[in-house]
């Protein structure tokens, strides 16, 4: 009797049915949202089948009240902003839940960032109106002129530029030239949470705020905010979102708040900026506020330093848990609207240089391969020293392959060439 039942035991170990360590361990490709229930800060998980598991309660030294989340810059843990007392503060959550102090700051309160097309991240701050870029456990400020607190930042995929917002109104920061070149976007509906992230799909940025999902083109010379959908609710209150690589929806965490005390009643939501439509994924219970929501490692592309005249051009392509797969990278001069290939979107052009870099030469270095054991590559482009070069733009997507053809596809990564 008893080898049977170890038999048994030693079976749900494989099948990770058993054990709360395993449980607790986040995968990639389900999302991570941030909420809290009635005694703490939570970080909880949610399989691709809807069901939920906690990550972690956010308990590092005194009381941690995140704010956002989103994939690490090397896409191998998870970052999650927020504050701590009287200071702000970002720690990093591996994958069996350990939880890692980055940074404490009594200067910035934290409640979003992204990675831009240098690699470096920008952090926005909720208090000080101030945008910050990180590195290897420093902060520093890199423009303060904003009259209020910051809901949130993203990198605009059309011109690379970074977009901020405020509780009214949605900003263009230009990273080129003079970084204190900022235009206001007026119209943001007034609302607790503001999410920001680029679509491929439209080539704009999408936002949501309040009961709505607007959208903002930079690329015309006067941007205006457009509501692309509303939800007859007023109660209703987004959160901050993520979009998934691989499927092109945009999970988002929302609350609806029938009165201004919880318990609210908290989901996560999936937004198809295509269709115009959103439809529930799963109803958190359990959970007073939802506040963020991400998609574990879905930051697959990400530069390792700016592209430069007469200088290689490395970027990181990582897939978590798809080691040993093969991977194919290429480059265009343009990512809308994609190539459909087995029902997938590969934000790319077909244009000279996408199939320069498919067939490779002395310029194009590691763009076919294997993943590493941490489902890395590191394609490269040792860039002319042509002067005719800077401004350009381009763009980088990666797949990796399976049994049954294309596996896993990444956001295209845009970037400019100095």
């Amino acid at each position: 009797m008893k080898s049977r039942f170890y038999l048994f035991a030693a079976i749900l170990l494989v099948l990770g049915l058993a054990g709360p360590d395993l449980e607790s361990q986040y995968q990639p490709g389900d999302v991570a949202v941030v909420g809290n229930d009635a005694t703490s800060d939570v970080l909880l998980g949610v399989r691709p089948g809807g069901a939920v598991y906690t990550i972690s309660t956010m308990m590092i030294g005194t009381l941690f009240s995140p704010q956002f989340v989103a994939p690490s810059p090397d896409n191998q843990s998870l970052w999650v902003l927020g504050s701590s007392l009287y200071a702000g503060e970002a720690i990093q959550v591996a994958s069996d839940g350990t939880v890692t102090s980055l940074f404490q700051s009594f200067q910035c309160h934290p409640c979003s960032f992204d990675v831009d097309e240098h690699g470096t991240p920008w952090i926005a701050d909720m208090f000080n109106g101030a945008l910050w870029s990180y590195a290897q456990g420093t902060l520093t400020s890199v423009y303060r002129g904003f009259t209020g607190g910051l809901g949130a930042c993203a990198t605009d995929l059309g011109t690379g530029d970074l977009v901020t917002c405020d509780m009214r109104s949605v900003y263009r920061l230009r990273l080129v030239g003079s970084p204190a070149t900022v235009h206001r976007v007026g119209g943001l509906p007034v609302a607790k949470y503001v999410g920001l992230h680029a679509d491929p799909t439209s080539g704009h940025t999408l936002v949501s705020a309040a009961n709505q999902f607007l959208s903002v083109n930079l690329n015309v010379p006067n941007p205006v905010l457009t509501t692309v959908w509303a939800h007859a609710a007023s109660t209703l209150r987004l959160g901050r979102m993520d979009r998934h690589p691989t499927t092109g929806l945009f999970p988002v965490a929302g609350c609806f708040c029938p009165s201004p005390i919880p318990p609210y009643q908290p989901y996560l939501f999936q937004f198809d900026a295509k269709a115009q439509a959103i439809t529930t994924l799963v109803h958190l219970n359990g959970l007073e506020d939802a506040r963020a929501a991400t998609v574990i490692g879905s930051r697959n592309l990400t530069a390792l330093g700016p592209a430069r005249v007469g200088q290689p051009f490395c970027f990181r392509l990582s897939f978590p848990g798809q080691w040993g797969s093969p991977y194919v990278a290429a480059l265009s001069f343009g990512f809308r609207p994609g190539l459909a290939i087995a029902g997938r979107t590969i934000h790319l052009q077909p244009d000279a240089l996408f199939f320069a870099s498919l067939l490779g030469s002395g310029i194009f270095q590691n763009f076919q391969g294997y993943l590493t054991t941490a489902g890395e590559a590191f394609p490269q482009v040792a860039l002319p020293n042509l002067l005719a070069l800077r401004g350009q733009r381009f763009y980088a997507v990666a797949v990796t392959l399976g049994p049954h053809g294309v596996s896993g596809v990444s956001d295209p990564l845009g970037v400019t060439i100095r």
